[in-house]
This record gives C-alpha cells, structure tokens and sequence, in this order.
C-alpha cells in the first residue's frame, strides 16, 4: 500500500480526532467512527498511525543542538501544583540578559513537540521557558493519550497558577531582561488569554487557536495579543465575535489573523494537521519584532504604508524617512498620516529634498550622502531616546 497523505484524509476524520484529542469522545468510540474511514485500502491501524503525532521524526531542534544551553529547572507554585518543572533554554551566543518567552502546552503535558518549540524560540534570542502542568502527576507520561487523562485530573485554575507562577518566576531570572511574552497552543492559548487578563505586567500574550476569557475580564487585559486561528476550527473560533466585540469596546491592543483553509493544530508539525505555510507565516508573525505590539520603535526608511484599518494598533513610536523624488511611495503618505492624527499616534516624518528612492544605499549612485548621513544620525538618535 502507498504511503498515505493529507489528502488523502476526509475532513471529517480531522474533525473526530479533534474530539477524540480534546476528551469530547472516548477512544473507543474514537476508534470505532475512525473505522467507517478505513475503506479503498487504507486499514484502520494505517489511518490511526497517520493521524497520531510523529515524535521521532519531526522534531525540528534536537535536545542536544549545539546552539543551544538548556537545562530542566523546578520552580514554586504556591496557588497550583506546588513544585513544578520546565525546561529552560536560550542560545549559547547570548551576551547578557535575554527577554523571556514563555510557551504553554496544550491538553497533554510537556510533550516533545512543545519542547521542541521552546527550543525553536530560544534559537530566535529569546529566554524559552516551557512548564509542564503535569508535574505533580508525575510529569509527561511519554505518550499523549496518558498525557490527556492524566491533565484532566488536574483543576484548570490551579494549571492557570502554575504558569502565572512559571511566568514570575522567568521574569525575576538573572538571564531574563525582565520583558516577557507568552505563547499557547490550544489549552496554551486558553491559558494566554487568562494570564493575559490577570497579570498587568505581561509585556505580550499570543495564543494559538485557543478559548477566550470571560467577557467580564476582557477589560483587565494590559498586554497586546497576538491572536492566531484556523478557517476550519468552528469550535474555538465559536467564541471569537462576543471576544473581538469586547477588545473593541475596551480599546485593547490586538492583531487577529484567521489562517484559511486549515484546522485546529495547523502549527503542530508532527500531525497531518500541521499547514507549513500556515505554520511558518505565524511563527514569522510572533517572532518578527514588526509584527509585534510590543515593538519599542521604528524606522521606516522609504516604505509602503500599512492598510489603514490597522494603523489603530501601532504602538510603537515611528521615525519615518521619504525622498521627495519618490512618488510612488510618497503617494500612499497623505492617507497614512491621517490616519496616524486620527488614532493620536507618536511619529515624525522627514522628507529629503530633491533625492530618490534608495538614497541611503551608498552602493548605487541614487545614494545621497548629505540626506543618508542626517537620516542616520537622526536614526540613532530616535533609538537612543526609545531604547535606552
């Protein structure tokens, strides 16, 4: 028999393994509707095995990347699962203080997919730091269908405490510049949307694909989030017009991006549900500074403008450089700043007379050394003044 791909998979089967993943069905039941599946040559055990996680062939950064420094470390949850473990990582190359990223598993402990991830963010610069909630059970059972039944015994409230606690606790490290995000998949991202309304020092909160917070707490929220969902995820997304009616009417910092055509699990590389170009387009999004709420400053030197819908988000204080021989990209600037006035935004704009498009690359001869040298100068002036 062929080996079996994605598409060779009904919908319908993606949607049962999502209940059978989230606890809504048993495995026997699981198994038995997975069967009705099984026809035209595909056998029941082929179609389970297709569908369930690979941890031996899809880990992306291995335990002992030479890259990397990772250790296991415990820390104190007083209003949780009292102690609890998590691996820690960063790059080896790191200088001084890194600023922390936590990551929040999903429904099954501290799996190796999600260590996998704290590692990915670490080879990004960031302190990674990946709980697992399962401790006091015993920690991660080795296999994800243990791992479900084991969290279940586990109050969600008391998980909830270990990561604000897992979240302190990075925070006050020595190797932490004290800036931390958090990033969850699934029951992670129920768990983002939480501590993002409970803890007014989270710097950002990005989760994937998961539950939202109480309308009621919606207006605690502080930290700017960073919200991915998949097209097809009817049963998380059910949840996302009350939660976006209530960011808005609160006037809270977010960015939404529904991924089309995918499922719930579309960053997970080591099920069929994973969607690299979904995947990849999200990661880029979290870890690219720009896509960023949280972002401390920026220098557009001759770019095209944002949509204007999204101009309301910028956060970050902008210095904006435009030739006055440009006028392709000079013409999107008349909408931009109005819209910049309009939402109170900090910026200022600066256009050099009588140069081209390019003019600070100093390799073509668009280059202008009196306006590269003043756009320069008044560069490393503007972050001075916003990052030191």
């Amino acid at each position: 028999m062929k080996p079996l791909k994605k598409e060779d998979i009904k919908q319908e089967v993606f949607d049962l393994y999502d209940d059978y993943a989230h606890d809504r069905i048993g495995r026997r039941e699981f198994m038995d509707k997975l069967s009705v599946y099984a026809v035209g040559g595909i056998t029941l055990m082929s179609l389970l095995s297709f569908i369930s996680p690979d941890y031996r062939s899809k880990i992306q950064i291995l335990q002992d990347d030479p890259r990397l420094d990772t250790r296991y470390i415990s820390y104190e949850s007083p209003n949780g699962g009292g102690t609890i473990k998590g691996l820690l990582a960063k790059p080896k190359s790191a200088n001084g203080a890194l600023p922390g990223v936590l990551i929040v598993h999903e429904n099954r402990g501290l799996n190796p997919h999600i260590e996998d991830v704290c590692r990915r963010a670490a080879l990004e610069g960031f302190l990674a730091f990946a709980p697992d909630a399962l401790t006091p059970l015993g920690g991660y059972p080795g296999n994800d269908d243990d791992g479900r039944t084991l969290q279940s015994q586990r109050n969600r409230e008391e998980i909830l405490e270990d990561f604000k606690s897992a979240y302190t606790y990075l925070k006050n490290l020595s190797e932490c510049t004290g800036k931390v995000g958090v990033v969850g998949f699934c029951f992670g991202g129920w768990v983002v949307n939480m501590m993002a309304a409970s803890l007014p020092g989270l710097n950002a909160g990005v989760p994937f694909y998961g539950g939202q917070p109480p309308e009621e707490l919606v207006s605690q929220i502080q930290a700017p989030l960073l919200i991915h969902y998949a097209e097809l995820d009817q049963r998380v997304n059910a949840g996302w017009p009350a939660y976006e009616a209530a960011l808005k009417q609160h006037n809270k910092v977010y960015s939404m991006h529904m991924y089309s055509g995918v499922n719930h699990g579309f960053h997970n590389d080591t099920t069929p549900r994973y969607d690299e170009t979904a995947a990849k387009l999200a990661w880029q999004r979290n870890m690219m500074a720009a896509s960023l709420p949280g972002l401390n400053a920026g220098v557009p030197f001759y770019g095209g403008q944002p949509p204007e819908e999204l101009v309301s988000q910028i956060q970050a204080p902008l210095l904006i450089h435009y030739a006055e021989l440009d006028q392709r990209v000079n013409a999107g600037w008349p909408a931009y700043e109005a819209a910049l006035k309009q939402h109170n935004k900090v910026y200022s704009m600066h256009m050099y007379s009588g140069v081209n498009h390019g003019f600070h690359n100093d390799t073509t001869p668009r280059y202008d050394e009196t306006a590269a040298k003043l756009a320069w100068q008044r560069t490393v002036a503007f972050f001075n003044a916003q990052l030191k």
